[in-house]
């Protein structure tokens, strides 16, 4: 679908993209920069002595991966791309943003990519807002039934923060012989690669203690944005079905 309505004739897709309120830049094929709207030259010039260039006009025709290493993975991602990704980066151990790129496809191919910075502070400011989180949420363990427990996903999932609940959660399940753990993401509204990696993390520790995760609460938006996991694990649309499910196990 194309969309519905046309764009006036004196509205011009480079006049568009410099009203967005966010840093847009255009890549072609190759992951090279070939332009980047009002916002992000801002930020570009803000940017340019941690990569020894003297304006935003410098970095046009350089690849993004000079600015941030991407491995053969997230590469191979970009070049199969079907939808929009988006992920967290840290730039030069200075600049922390999410960055949400959608590829520009023609006849099938992709021409480009569409690259969009959002929520960019420093270095130093993202970590302080870690450890606001950190004192703000406890680790929201709930025993829920015998020998379950469920932990709702709630905030954001940071490699630190992930790897903080799910020492936390194994430490839970060892001392009281945990069985089931019902992962409840009614408060996850929008899928990023990492919260999917998370999931599955969780699902092979869990496994290697001899605990089954299961997921409840997966909206039907989250579902069409997460696809497939990489692992079997049981999901039910609802709490109360999940918890059905467990107690059902119990007593065979």
């Amino acid at each position: 679908m194309s969309g519905i309505g046309s764009i006036p004739s004196n509205m011009s897709s480079r006049t568009i993209l410099n009203s967005i309120g966010e840093n847009v830049m255009l890549l072609d094929d190759n992951y090279t920069i070939i332009w980047a709207n009002k916002q992000a030259s801002v930020l570009l010039d803000e940017a340019a002595p941690l990569f020894h260039m003297r304006a935003p006009e410098d970095f046009i025709g350089v690849s993004i991966n000079y600015f941030y290493d991407l491995s053969e993975h997230q590469l191979d991602v970009m070049k199969h791309m079907q939808q929009t990704r988006r992920t967290r980066i840290t730039i030069k151990n200075t600049i922390v943003a999410d960055i949400v790129i959608t590829p520009l496809q023609e006849d099938s191919s992709i021409i480009g990519f569409v690259v969009m910075l959002m929520d960019v502070t420093s270095r130093a400011e993202e970590e302080k807002r870690k450890e606001a989180w950190y004192r703000k949420l406890s680790i929201p363990i709930v025993h829920i039934w015998d020998r379950t427990i469920a932990l709702p996903l709630i905030g954001e999932f940071d490699e630190e923060r992930g790897g903080h609940l799910l020492h936390s959660l194994l430490e839970e399940c060892n001392a009281h012989r945990i069985e089931y753990v019902i992962l409840n993401l009614g408060a996850v509204y929008e899928f990023e690669d990492r919260l999917k990696f998370y999931i599955e993390r969780v699902h092979d520790s869990l496994k290697l203690v001899g605990t089954q995760c299961i997921i409840v609460g997966m909206s039907s938006n989250l579902a069409m944005t997460m696809g497939r996991l990489d692992r079997n694990i049981p999901t039910f649309p609802h709490s109360k079905t999940g918890l059905k499910y467990v107690m059902k196990q119990l007593n065979d």
